[in-house]
């Protein structure tokens, strides 16, 4: 039995080793990637889009940083025109000077309130009706002199500004006079390099400026200072050049100074202190404190200066001086 049982497992073997299976071939079947490659298409596209909006807004940005610079530069360069329109308070004030003294000058006369209409209408702006300016009208006793006046202040307006004079008038009636000083105020208008007054002058007090509370600090030095061989020769023509700048006139500084000038005998020189000396470059620098007095008062008179000395072949010139 057992011999029989085996013989069958054998064959069976045998019979299984020789079935021959055909080898297993792979699918040719491909996988769907279409929506991996959608996914990656809107992405790029998005991506591209984000990009351009930051593009777009990062020029604006730009374009605006740089408007505002350019206005900024626009502005600062038109700064200086702005000042160039304000008036000219030098020009204004000889303009109302003669103004100022034909209107405080007034006598009960006739004949002299007729000249002083004529000097005072030349400086008056015109009315657009016919009336007249009330101080044209003049119903006065005795006579108004003017002794002093100055210009005291300006209250700059839209199209000009206020003159504030401070002057001092006398006020005569037979026997009697009387000394007055106050604060005359002119309104006055500018176009196009014209003026006139705009509106009746008035009188105030003068007001206290008040006492001045500024503290100046001592300027420190820095010079190196100079005691070579020619500190004595330098002080020696200094001495000399300070004598014909006190007593002398243009002509006799041409040798000694590059743009001669002069106090043409004023003053009396005295002499010289606290002098310190540094050499530079091309001369030296002296800094010193002048010494002179009046020549008729006698009367003391002293500055500081800077002067810048060139030696010419042996021999000094003041090529620049500048007072403290």
């Amino acid at each position: 039995m057992k011999a029989s049982f085996k013989h069958v497992w054998e064959r069976m073997k045998r019979r299984k080793a020789s079935i021959h299976r055909p080898p297993k071939e792979k699918s040719t079947i491909k996988k769907d990637t279409s929506r991996r490659t959608a996914i990656a298409v809107w992405m790029l596209i998005g991506g591209l889009l984000f990009f351009s909006m930051l593009a777009v807004m990062l020029s604006m940005h730009t374009r605006s940083t740089f408007n505002d610079l350019r206005a900024a530069v626009v502005d600062d360069d038109q700064e200086p025109e702005e000042e160039d329109s304000d008036m000219d308070v030098v020009t204004a004030d000889a303009f109302l000077s003669d103004f100022v003294e034909a209107y405080i000058n007034v006598r009960d006369d006739s004949e002299a309130l007729e000249e002083r209409q004529g000097a005072l209408e030349p400086f008056m702006a015109s009315m657009e009706t016919d009336d007249e300016w009330d101080m044209y009208d003049v119903d006065m006793d005795g006579e108004r002199r003017l002794e002093h006046a100055a210009l005291f202040h300006v209250d700059e307006t839209d199209d000009g500004g206020v003159f504030q004079y401070e002057v001092t008038y006398i006020n005569e009636y037979d026997d009697e006079s009387e000394e007055k000083t106050l604060l005359l105020h002119v309104p006055l208008a500018e176009a196009d390099g014209q003026y006139a007054v705009t509106g009746e002058p008035y009188f105030t007090q003068v007001y206290d400026l008040g006492a001045s509370s500024i503290t100046l600090e001592d300027e420190e030095r820095n010079m190196d200072a100079y005691v070579g061989d020619e500190q004595e020769a330098i002080l020696a023509f200094l001495d000399d050049f300070f004598e014909e700048y006190a007593s002398g006139d243009e002509n006799d500084l041409t040798y000694m100074m590059r743009d001669p000038e002069s106090l043409n005998g004023a003053f009396v020189y005295e002499g010289m202190a606290n002098e310190t000396m540094e050499q530079q470059t091309d001369g030296f620098l002296v800094h010193t404190e002048v010494q002179m007095v009046e020549e008729v008062t006698d009367l003391a008179y002293a500055f500081d200066v800077n002067l810048y000395l060139e030696d010419m072949n042996g021999n000094y010139m003041v090529t620049q001086m500048d007072y403290e």
